[in-house]
């Protein structure tokens, strides 16, 4: 439910105003803090691919494609912008046209620039971004910051994604204790999360020491915990040393800028003599021992030079230095969001807040919303459900379920059932809260580029939305596909699934497309039943269309090529906006719907005035596909170059009044996603560690479930239900990393049962588009029954035809491999003629063919790849002349190291998360994906 301020009406006391002051200045400063990363990300990215575009070879196809693109767009906006209001549409238009063209052709010839290449080798490796992984360390550094500012936007407005069902029916008596629980649950889950994240970062990044000997009357069976301040004071020394190097590196930055800026090589630009005349005179001695800045002083021979690259003289490296200490952005923003949320319950105590009216069933406070025999069977159901959980597995599952209806925000859910699970951890050494921290704070997830464009897709779609693009896009599709048999129910179709794919939410399309089109198809004789059920379920149909919101949430969370998945989406997605279509011919051939007369005229015209949005897959398809960008930079292109048409060139939006906005919603959505993406890896982290996906297939594979096409029915009707009580991204989040572990499995008994990682991923997106509009707690329905002010139980019969149809569409990718596959099908033929010509495993093959148990080491999907490669093939194994090699290569920025000498057995082992094994035992275990298990395990 959501708190809202009180009406205009009330005057709250002088003390309730101050808090009030409080909240909505705090709330302004983050906007405003939000509007400035966000621009600075997208300068970045696109100053970083204009980098390489330009640093790139004359005779590059790929460089000059860079130039003559970015030549026409600089020529043919430049143009717009100075003509804009000096010369009629037609000929401007002529004149954008042939100065772009100019502009192309000018930028093709354009020869690589040496300040750009040698810009591109400096900044990834001499100069202060070196220290945080580079263009790239900053960009999702930035990223952590932007989903932690979100996250603390989406706490003011009470906009965390929850499941929300049972609040929406509590008695009026119960709805404001139960808002208050909420808070101070998240409060205290946020305050021991954010704990239990600092003293990973202090263990894992910094090396403080997790346990020491035990003093005199301490239990002696095993180490003593060291107490958290000895670990935090540990880390306190070492970011004084960490700031002190940043500082050093921005001096030697300045030094070097302008061999940078000339071209000439910024390598050579300091002289030995130079270097240790600097080193001198810097101040070391107050961080590091004689000794220690003895050794970074260089040989002073004829013409020696040092790369102008600080070194921390305890590692002898500095790159990636301070990625530990960014590390701590996500700590911090959990104590951010607890502080926030403390302050909400502070308000709602003392009445300032008001229990806002349920935009989806129209329920205020003052009464309760509509408790149909319909959803008093499902309530039933659910709570039936619960019941069973709690008998068969466990009280805290159960708990947890009945605080997910109860509204409480999804990360709150996740985030302390991780919390509550490892402090009852059944080995006393693991009861800690670090333990929720190593996966998230891995570089599989924290450095994943799918994690740069949540925010930035988002601010996309949400600029889009606030804009005249709606318009613009139905317009076009009315000229062009209007004059078909039902002509305009297909341009319902087409344009709310390309208006989903840009926004990435259903709910949006309904109130944009839907408001738009809804009247039309009335007007021209549509029935209301027809109407109704088309825009209503037409919101979700682009969820199965590449670089859509949940396509990029399943790939981040099931460990899958994203552009493979964008290939693998187009057949499915091609197949529901056909059997749509195709039934919309139906009706209004049936219904003998006049047609609309086409005129190219018309056609010409609105096509040419959706141009500059017509250009945002362009940029897309364009940069992904000839390997200009990579999909967070494509992300960051695509979000600049709409924040520019939409501020500068339509002049839709304004920059005072809406850019504010548009980032808090946008950034608030965002950030409420990857908070739930942490805390979803905090807890699967633990379920892992306890091999509970494993004992659940056992339990089904007992009960006779143990064929595809078994367990495809039983994963249809979960994951049905799941998505009818749950926010889309929500049901990612809690399904894949329980499902993922049984289709491998499934593989491995029998590779005639295997299952492509692409169609288990088109099968959840389907079942998402299904469960939006599936009676009785579809999500589309409540929001159309809001827009279009009918009772939702109205709207039960009208989406049923569209519901079969996907769901027809559903069954044929679940028992149809080939539809899923097809459009990969000759990634994986190369792939494997590749591994064939270099003489080793297809394992990047393997990955596309069949969902693995384990993704870093792939196993053969198929009988005769198993008789051919064997069941468990070996991996090359790298030799080592020096034993110490493993321990000096080891990089200490993301965790600790092994001491020198070790040999990958025992001693290898990350005492930080337990006691180590002896020597050859449990040396298989890998530190970096969860604790090590204690000897004996």
């Amino acid at each position: 439910m959501s708190l809202e301020s009180p009406p205009e009406g009330t005057s709250p006391s002088a003390k309730n105003e101050l808090l009030s002051f409080v909240d909505r200045a705090w709330t302004l400063l983050e906007q405003r803090l939000a509007v400035a990363v966000v621009v600075l990300e997208i300068a970045t990215l696109i100053g970083w691919v204009s980098l390489r575009g330009l640093s790139s070879e004359p005779d590059s196809p790929i460089g000059q494609l860079f130039r003559a693109s970015a030549g026409a767009l600089f020529a043919g906006t430049s143009t717009f912008l100075i003509l804009r209001k000096r010369l009629e549409a037609r000929a401007r238009a002529v004149a954008v046209i042939v100065l772009g063209l100019v502009g192309a052709i000018g930028g093709a010839f354009v020869g690589g620039a040496d300040w750009a290449a040698n810009t591109v080798g400096w900044t990834q490796s001499a100069s202060v971004l070196a220290l945080i992984g580079g263009p790239r360390g900053l960009v999702t550094r930035l990223t952590l910051w932007l989903a932690l500012l979100g996250a603390s936007l989406a706490a003011s407005s009470g906009k965390h994604i929850s499941i929300d069902v049972a609040t929406r029916y509590l008695p009026t008596a119960f709805r404001r204790p139960t808002a208050l629980f909420g808070l101070l649950v998240g409060a205290a889950v946020s305050l021991t999360a954010a704990y239990g994240f600092v003293d990973s970062i202090a263990v894992t990044k910094f090396r403080a020491d997790a346990f020491r000997p035990c003093g005199p009357g301490e239990a002696s069976s095993g180490p003593c915990e060291t107490r958290a301040v000895d670990r935090f004071g540990v880390v306190v020394e070492a970011m004084q040393r960490d700031l002190f190097l940043f500082e050093r590196q921005l001096g030697l930055d300045l030094r070097t800028l302008p061999f940078v800026f000339r071209g000439e090589s910024y390598a050579d630009s300091l002289s030995a003599s130079d270097w240790n005349a600097w080193v001198k005179s810097g101040g070391w001695d107050r961080y590091y021992s004689p000794e220690a800045v003895q050794s970074l002083l260089v040989p002073e021979e004829t013409g020696a030079k040092k790369m102008p690259m600080v070194d921390d003289p305890n590692t002898g490296s500095g790159r990636n230095l301070l990625i530990r200490d960014l590390d701590f952005v996500l700590p911090f923003g959990l104590l951010m969001v607890a502080l926030k949320l403390l302050l909400r319950a502070v308000r709602l105590m003392k009445g300032e807040l008001a229990l806002g009216a349920d935009a989806m069933h129209g329920a205020s406070e003052g009464e309760a919303g509509p408790m149909t025999k319909t959803v008093k069977v499902a309530f039933a159901s659910v709570f039936a459900f619960l019941a069973a959980i709690v008998s068969l597995i466990g009280w805290l599952p159960g708990l947890v379920g009945l605080l997910a209806l109860l509204g409480l925000p999804l990360f709150v859910i996740m985030g302390g059932a991780a919390e509550v699970a490892w402090l009852t951890h059944v080995d006393a050494e693991y009861q800690h809260l670090r333990f929720i921290a190593p996966t998230v704070l891995d570089t599989h997830f924290s450095d994943s580029p799918i994690l740069v464009t949540i925010p930035l897709f988002t601010f996309v779609g949400y600029l889009l939305a606030e804009a005249k693009t709606p318009d613009r896009l139905v317009d076009a599709a009315r000229s062009v596909l209007g004059w078909l048999p039902g002509g305009l129910a297909i341009v319902a179709v087409v344009a709310s699934a390309v208006f989903t794919l840009l926004t990435g939410g259903s709910g949006v399309t309904i109130i944009a497309i839907g408001g738009l089109l809804y009247p039309a198809l009335r007007k021209q004789n549509y029935s209301e039943a027809f109407s109704l059920g088309l825009v209503t379920t037409g919101g979700s149909v682009g969820l199965l269309l590449p670089y859509s919101l949940p396509l990029l949430i399943f790939a981040l969370v099931a460990h899958v090529d994203f552009i493979k998945a964008f290939k693998a989406v187009l057949v499915p997605g091609a197949l529901v906006i056909l059997l749509l279509a195709l039934y919309s011919a139906y009706v209004g051939v049936k219904e003998k719907i006049e047609r609309e007369k086409p005129t190219l005229d018309r056609i010409m015209t609105s096509v040419w005035v959706l141009k500059w949005e017509l250009f945002i897959p362009v940029i897309l398809v364009a940069t992904l596909g000839t390997g200009l960008a990579s999909i967070d930079e494509a992300a960051g292109l695509v979000a600049g170059y709409t924040l520019v048409i939409e501020l500068f060139v339509y002049r839709d939006l304004s920059v005072k009044k809406d850019l504010g906005r548009i980032v808090r919603s946008a950034i608030g959505m965002a950030g409420a996603i990857i908070v739930i993406l942490s805390m979803a890896n905090a807890l699967m982290n633990y379920v892992v560690d306890q091999r509970i996906p494993t004992a659940i297939l056992e339990m089904m594979l007992g009960i006779g479930i143990e064929h595809r096409w078994q367990f495809l029915i039983v994963m249809n009707v979960f994951l049905l239900i799941l998505g009818m009580i749950m926010e889309g991204f929500s049901a990612i989040f809690v399904a894949v990393p329980l499902i993922l572990p049984f289709v491998a499995e499934l593989g491995m008994r029998d590779p005639n049962e295997a299952m492509s990682p692409f169609q288990l991923g088109m099968i959840f997106i389907l079942n998402l588009e299904l469960a939006y509009c599936m009676p009785p707690l579809g999500l589309n329905l409540f929001i159309a029954s809001f827009r279009f002010e009918r009772p939702v139980a109205s709207l039960y019969r009208v989406v049923l035809p569209f519901a079969g149809i996907i769901a027809i569409a559903l069954v044929m990718v679940s028992y149809i491999p080939w539809l899923s596959d097809v459009a990969i099908r000759q990634d994986i033929v190369e792939l494997k003629a590749q591994a064939a010509k270099d003489g080793l495993p297809p394992r990047d093959a393997w990955m596309l063919e069949c969902v693995q148990a384990d993704p870093n080491d792939p196993q053969p999907c198929t009988q005769e790849e198993r008789d051919k490669f064997g069941s468990k093939p070996e991996a090359p194994k790298l030799e080592l002349t020096d034993s110490a090699t493993a321990a000096t290569d080891c990089n200490p920025d993301f965790g600790p190291c092994p001491p020198a000498g070790a040999t990958g057995k025992g001693e290898d082992c990350n005492p930080d998360f337990g006691p180590c094994p002896p020597a050859g035992k449990a040396e298989d275990c890998n530190p970096d994906f969860g604790p090590c298990p204690p000897v004996g395990k």
